[in-house]
């Protein structure tokens, strides 16, 4: 069989990594940053925005951080949702030198075991006890690739013989036809193991695991071009604080009978039985 896996929030706790990253900025900022200069710094870069809030300590710093780490079109600066972009503007607003944080932010990146959630490797160990399951990392990021493969490097699974290869993407994971796979914009497929490296998602038999409402959704109209099928190659995993744990499905009655687990741990019991498939 084939396993697609997503990454952020299914295997891996974003939430805690961004909240470390922010963190380490905010810190820095305000133990360098020049609070006296950066209104008009703000005023000279974004001339059509308001100042929207003081900056004096490490709260307001860190408010103003988390409000502009977003999707641009969430944001008021429209800083791509990259913490290093996010270091370069607020390194320019606060006349710091930007050199210092990414070292601390790349290092925090590189250290990232820590982030995978205590119940992944054993899932992915499970896994690769059958020696015919292929077991890939599906993860897309809207804004940038290399971000991504730089979190999925940095918790060392690229090292390991439990995936046989990632596939980072900006474009839906719904969509990933063999020549999308071609567009190295479109596309990063780091090949790990001894199998020949994926030219395109296996939508036919693939089983898909992911947090996502959305992204199953998608996924679900590439899959079933008939709606009278019931989804049981897609699992939703619904971590307690995780960023889509409690969004609904939108779009699709059919998808409410997805079955949901709290955890992968509880996923990997429900893969044992023989009846599931």
């Amino acid at each position: 069989m084939k396993y697609y896996i997503d990454f952020d929030h299914t295997l891996y706790n974003t939430n805690a990594l961004i909240e470390d990253m922010l963190t380490t900025l905010s810190n820095f900022l305000y133990k360098n940053g020049n609070f006296e200069n950066y209104a008009n710094k703000f005023r000279t870069k974004y001339p059509d925005i308001s100042l929207i809030s003081v900056l004096k300590d490490k709260t307001s710093i860190m408010s103003f951080l988390k409000n502009n780490f977003k999707r641009p079109s969430q944001t008021i600066l429209k800083i791509p949702y990259n913490i290093f972009s996010l270091a370069d503007v607020c390194s320019e607003l606060f006349s710091c030198n930007n050199t210092e944080i990414k070292k601390e932010i790349t290092a925090i990146l590189e250290n990232g075991e820590k982030y995978l959630y205590e119940d992944s490797i054993s899932f992915l160990k499970n896994l690769k006890k059958e020696p015919q399951n292929l077991v890939y990392i599906l993860s897309h990021n809207g804004n940038d690739v290399d971000f991504q493969n730089q979190k999925i490097r940095g918790c060392k699974l690229l090292d390991s013989s439990l995936l046989d290869a990632t596939i980072t993407t900006t474009e839906s994971k719904a969509s990933l036809q063999t020549e999308d796979f071609l567009d190295a914009k479109k596309v990063s497929v780091t090949k790990i193991s001894k199998e020949d490296s994926p030219t395109c998602i296996d939508y036919e038999h693939g089983i898909f695991i992911d947090d996502r409402p959305k992204d199953l959704e998608n996924l679900y109209n590439s899959i079933y071009k008939s709606k009278e099928f019931y989804p049981i190659r897609l699992f939703r995993i619904a971590r307690t604080g995780g960023r889509y744990s409690k969004e609904p499905f939108t779009s699709n009655s059919y998808l409410e009978g997805t079955k949901t687990f709290l955890t992968l741990a509880d996923l990997a019991k429900y893969l044992t039985r023989k009846d599931w498939i």
